[in-house]
C-alpha cells in the first residue's frame, strides 16, 4: 500500500503546483460585474486553482483600469507586478453596447508573459456568455494548444525592417564599389571611372541611411508585446481568433 499512498502525495503536490493562488478583477459594465466575477472563480476553482479574494486594493485596481483604458499594456504588467497579491491574476473588462457584450480578459502569472484575448457576446441574453467566456478562460489558461502567428499592425512584423536594412547594406556596398573605381586614376590604369565617385557618394549616404532607419525599426519591433491571430484545437473542436501577448 505505501506505493498507493505515495502515488496519492504525489497527484496533491502535482495539483497544487499547477493550480496556485489566483484573483478575479473586473471593470467596466456594473450590473455584470458580480455575475462575472461569481462565473470566473467558480470556473477557477472547477479547474483546481485555489481563488483569493481582493487580489489588488481598490486604488491598484483603479490604476489597472487606466493602463487599460491608455491601452498600455507596459503600465498593466507593472501594477500587476508590483501590487498583486497573487502570483496570477484574472482582469476582465466588460463593455455593453446594446445587446451586444464585449469582454476583454487577460491571464497575468508572475515571471511569465501575460496573455489576452477579446470576444464578442453578439445579441447576448441570460448567461449566453457564459460558454463563449469558460472557451476564453480554457485558451489563457493554457489548456488548449495555443499557435501564435505574428502580426504587424500593432508592433510591426520585423520582415520589413529587416528588409530596409538589408537594402541599406547592400546599398552601401555598391556605394563603396563606385567610389573605389571612381578613385582609379594614373597611367597605368587601362580604364578611369571618373563619374562614379559622386554616385558612389550618393549611394553610400542612401544606403548608411536605410541601414540606420532600418536597425531602429528593428529594434522598435523587438519588444516583449506582440499581438495577433490564433489558432487552437480542442477534442471538441477548433477555434481561430485574436489574441495580445506582453
Amino acid at each position: 500500500m505505501r506505493w498507493l499512498g505515495a502515488l496519492i502525495a504525489l497527484t496533491c503536490a502535482v495539483r497544487v503546483a499547477h493550480a496556485g493562488d489566483v484573483g478575479v478583477v473586473t471593470i467596466g459594465e456594473p450590473s455584470l460585474q458580480p455575475a462575472v466575477v461569481k462565473h470566473f472563480e467558480k470556473w477557477l476553482r472547477k479547474h483546481g486553482h485555489n481563488v483569493i479574494d481582493s487580489p489588488l486594493s481598490v486604488d491598484a485596481i483603479n490604476t489597472l483600469a487606466n493602463c487599460f483604458t491608455l491601452d498600455d499594456l507596459a503600465c498593466a504588467r507593472g501594477v500587476f507586478d508590483a501590487r498583486a497579491k497573487t502570483p496570477t491574476l484574472v482582469y476582465v473588462g466588460i463593455a455593453l453596447n446594446g445587446k451586444n457584450v464585449t469582454f476583454n480578459v487577460y491571464w497575468f502569472d508572475k515571471g511569465k508573459d501575460a496573455v489576452g484575448e477579446r470576444r464578442v457576446c453578439e445579441k447576448c441574453e441570460g448567461n449566453a456568455w457564459h460558454g463563449l467566456t469558460d472557451k476564453m478562460l480554457e485558451r489563457l489558461a493554457g489548456e488548449t494548444t495555443v499557435v501564435y502567428v505574428e502580426k504587424g499592425e500593432r508592433h510591426g512584423s520585423r520582415l520589413w525592417p529587416s528588409l530596409v536594412m538589408g537594402a541599406g547594406i547592400a546599398t552601401l556596398a555598391a556605394g563603396g564599389i563606385f567610389f573605389y573605381y571612381g578613385s582609379l586614376d594614373g597611367s597605368d590604369q587601362k580604364y578611369i571611372y571618373p563619374d562614379s565617385t559622386p554616385v558612389g557618394i550618393a549611394l553610400a549616404a542612401v544606403g548608411a541611411g536605410a541601414a540606420i532607419g532600418g536597425t531602429i525599426w528593428l529594434v522598435q519591433t523587438g519588444g516583449t508585446s506582440r499581438t495577433g491571430p490564433v489558432a487552437t484545437a480542442t477534442p471538441g473542436g477548433a477555434y481561430v481568433g485574436w489574441v495580445g501577448h506582453f
